[in-house]
């Protein structure tokens, strides 16, 4: 509220901003560049998360099908922010939404191709092609050419999809390997660094010709050859001079109109540096206050994130989604034969799991029938090994169990050195 509200006034409610006739047609001011830098703040500020170092900032993803849903849901509402500033269903609202469009698809196909040079060029040991820098590169895409898409032409926009996804890319690879800002996002890149890029790249590819409601074309469209001359590099560029009055008259009325492109330019480069730095004063300022109010400060201790600020913050809420994801990634891991990696992963849902096993080894047994399990004292805390037995006290075949007791019975098979203890439980 303290940071996007006084923007938008300043933007686009009259404020001196908007007297300064700064253009911005759907939020790359406003909305992208506030929050982008917000979101630094915000990491810089925190600090990085548990492990970070570990997997040195590429965590594995929690839920892909999830996290492709939610990309989806952004990609169809984002049409309707870009479609709505001109309250009008015209040429000007098509236009917005296939250059957005446009930007989005070569954006998305720049950080998919960067990401496997990337790879190559770490020299990563094993590769393998995900959904995530589709995403990434699909929103870059968007919030770069969100303030412009109504002034440039889709063969612009095509160019500045694959320069959005080239400058989000390689400023979020500059953060994570060389500068280790843990933006888990990569809001700043995505959003912010596009989002300013658009901002600026407006005042030089801004074309009047497609959108009546610009007051002066980009620098680059009309006024390219007489803005060097009105910057005095005529005699380097070999550009004639003229000696008829009339000619005089009228070059002098093109550098001056250049003088105006770089004038707007100019404005627009303001307009993002003020931006930003009003939002990082007072996101900071805001985050300064909190820690000194909450008792124990705004950053949780590692425990507390061990244990997942899921289960701490929320009671659970989300436990039962959590679950079927963990077991999803136990069943990947141990089939590779990694027990170790997934030793924290299967801590947290051992009792819910052994639930549910004990059920369904009722129900292959039969009623009537009791079960009998392990337990083991695992740092403290009652767990269970997941080897269901039967009333005689064998284990049950492996290959009549579903696919999670077959991994869970297999986990606890490999893992070592556990004090077990034997205990029953009837379903």
């Amino acid at each position: 509220m303290l940071v996007y509200y006084p923007v938008l006034h300043n933007v686009w409610g009259g404020g001196w901003l908007y007297h300064m006739k700064v253009v911005d047609y759907a939020g790359g001011v406003v909305i992208n560049t506030t929050a982008g830098v917000a979101a630094l703040v915000t990491a810089l500020y925190v600090g990085p998360r548990k492990d970070f170092h570990k997997y040195n900032g590429d965590f594995p993803p929690s839920n892909l099908p999830l996290a492709a849903s939610g990309a989806g849901m952004i990609w169809v509402g984002w049409m309707g922010l870009i479609g709505g500033p001109g309250f009008s269903a015209n040429e000007i609202t098509v236009m917005a939404i296939v250059n957005s469009q446009i930007a989005c698809y070569s954006s998305a196909s720049t950080w998919l191709l960067l990401t496997v040079v990337g790879a190559v060029l770490r020299k990563q040991e094993t590769m393998s092609l995900s959904i995530v820098p589709v995403i990434n590169g699909a929103v870059a895409g968007l919030a770069g050419v969100t303030p412009c898409c109504a002034y440039i032409s889709m063969q612009c926009s095509l160019g500045l999809g694959v320069v959005f996804g080239i400058l989000s890319y390689s400023s979020a690879s500059l953060l994570q390997y060389r500068y280790h800002v843990d933006d888990a996002l990569d809001v700043f890149c995505v959003h912010g660094v596009t989002g300013m890029a658009g901002t600026i790249i407006l005042g030089l590819f801004a074309d009047k010709s497609l959108n009546p409601a610009l007051e002066h074309s980009g620098l680059f469209v009309h006024y390219s050859i007489d803005a060097w001359r009105f910057l005095g590099l005529q005699a380097r560029l070999h550009l004639p001079r003229q000696q008829e009055p009339y000619v005089v008259i009228h070059e002098e009325k093109k550098a001056f109109k250049a003088c105006e492109a770089v004038i707007r330019l100019g404005v627009q480069v303001m307009a993002v540096v003020l931006v930003a730095a009003y939002s990082a004063a007072v996101t900071l300022l805001l985050f300064v206050l909190i820690n000194r109010i909450l008792q124990g400060g705004i950053r949780f201790t590692p425990q507390e994130e061990a244990i997942g600020l899921d289960r701490l913050e929320h009671h659970g809420a989300y436990h039962g989604l959590q679950r079927s994801v963990c077991i999803d990634e136990i069943s990947m891991k141990v089939e590779r034969g990694l027990p170790a990696m997934v030793e924290g992963m299967v801590e947290k849902y051992v009792d819910e799991a052994a639930e549910r096993l004990l059920k369904l080894a009722s129900q292959m047994q039969g009623p009537g029938s009791e079960n009998k399990m392990k337990t083991v004292r695992w740092g403290g805390a009652r767990r269970a090994s997941m080897t269901p037995l039967d009333a005689a006290g064998a284990e049950l075949p492996l290959q009549h169990a579903n696919l999670e007791q077959a991994v869970l019975v297999k986990y606890m098979q490999l893992s070592q050195g556990l004090e077990v203890a034997e205990g029953a439980t009837s379903m």
